[in-house]
């Protein structure tokens, strides 16, 4: 094929020539496509900085002059806009005259063989933050001896006797979720949400049901070097609450406080502000 403006075409405004694409559609495995283009050595750089989206995020200011910064997604796939951009490779192509030594050193090639791999991605932007997995788990409370907490409902009736009191098994239902492509990592609202329970409900569940586990985060670069935040977090939710304990007397759990200065064990914070 003819590297002239006849077979040429624009691509984020380089010139480019196409060498063909390879597409697989998949309906567990995420689906993919290839394609392979041809563009000039030195041009190469900025085509995938534009291919990758290098910056990563912009600088918005509202009409209220706050700045806030949004994610600029990668280039996606044309004929199937949910596959974005996974990884680039490049080769070097002599060309016509050869090869020489470029001013920095390096071997100066002609064209640059790129070969996009477009990939459907575990989130969609402005539809959903990241990831979310629910684990299910036990715990065993063991019940005091001092006084029967436990009644037989059969015709007989009566108390369970204090030494055979059973340990009640409460469910904890453990749930992650990860945020993709942070500009940084929230450090305050962390600190803030360390040993407490949600104030307010979140993911369906009612106010101090849920206590906020930790967090992890995992680092990722753009094109241009610019760093990129994946933050998972961890909740565990148990029915009951967590300021509470059991009062055999009752049968159930109460709510408690430290004695003195009528502070709960955790304290309650917005979780929704995790992911603002």
């Amino acid at each position: 094929m003819a590297l002239d403006s006849t077979t040429s075409i624009t691509l984020f405004g380089f010139t480019v020539w196409d060498e063909g694409t390879r597409e697989q559609f998949n309906r567990e495995t995420p689906s993919s496509a290839a394609r392979q283009i041809l563009c000039y050595w030195t041009d190469r750089v900025g085509l995938i900085n534009a291919i990758r989206s290098s910056t990563g995020y912009i600088a918005i200011t509202s009409s209220g002059a706050q700045t806030i910064l949004q994610y600029v997604a990668p280039a996606n796939y044309p004929d199937a806009p949910w596959l974005y951009v996974d990884t680039i490779e490049v080769e070097g192509v002599a060309g016509e005259t050869g090869l020489s030594v470029g001013p920095n050193g390096l071997v100066g090639y002609k064209y640059a063989r790129i070969r996009i791999v477009y990939k459907s991605l575990p989130y969609q932007e402005g539809i959903e933050t990241g990831v979310f997995s629910v684990d299910f788990g036990a715990e065993f409370f063991t019940l005091p001896n001092q006084t029967s907490s436990l009644t037989f409902t059969d015709s007989t009736g009566g108390t369970v006797p204090t030494d055979q009191n059973p340990s009640l098994r409460l469910t904890v239902v453990t749930f992650k979720q990860t945020r993709m492509n942070l500009p940084s990592i929230p450090t305050s609202q962390i600190m803030a949400a360390t040993d407490c329970v949600n104030a307010a409900v979140f993911q369906g569940a009612a106010v101090g049901t849920v206590l906020f586990a930790g967090a992890s985060s995992q680092r990722r670069l753009f094109a241009g070097g610019s760093p990129g935040w994946d933050m998972t977090y961890t909740f565990s939710y148990r029915s009951v609450g967590w300021n509470v304990a059991f009062d055999p007397n009752h049968g159930t759990f109460r709510p408690v406080e430290f004695t003195g200065n009528s502070q709960t064990p955790f304290a309650q914070y917005d979780f929704n502000q995790l992911f603002l």
